[in-house]
């Protein structure tokens, strides 16, 4: 039986956005990722958010999680979202669902 799930693995999208998605990832995010704010990183964040929410919405709430991506946004956390031992803010992609 041939589920959505599987059909999902060989859509034109995900090709198309999952080979630079891995370059960037296997290859210049590990030079970027020590001084990252965010944990997950915003490449996996946005992988995790377009598998969740489908391509437009994921596409637009990875957007928002770019532009949120300096350290000038690092003043508008709570203090229970930074994580004391590493120093990164955690976020969910469940923190969209409503």
């Amino acid at each position: 039986q041939l589920g959505f799930s599987n059909l999902s693995k060989f859509n034109p999208f995900n090709i198309v956005l999952g080979i630079p998605m891995y370059f960037y990832q296997k290859f210049i995010s590990p030079e970027f990722s020590a001084g990252c704010l965010y944990e997950p990183s915003c490449s996996h964040f946005s992988k995790q958010l377009i598998s969740r929410y489908g391509i437009f919405k994921g596409t637009f709430l990875s957007a928002d999680r770019l532009m949120r991506c300096n350290r000038l946004g690092a003043y508008d956390f709570e203090k229970f979202q930074i994580d004391p031992h590493t120093h990164k803010v955690h976020e969910s992609v469940d923190m969209f669902h409503k």
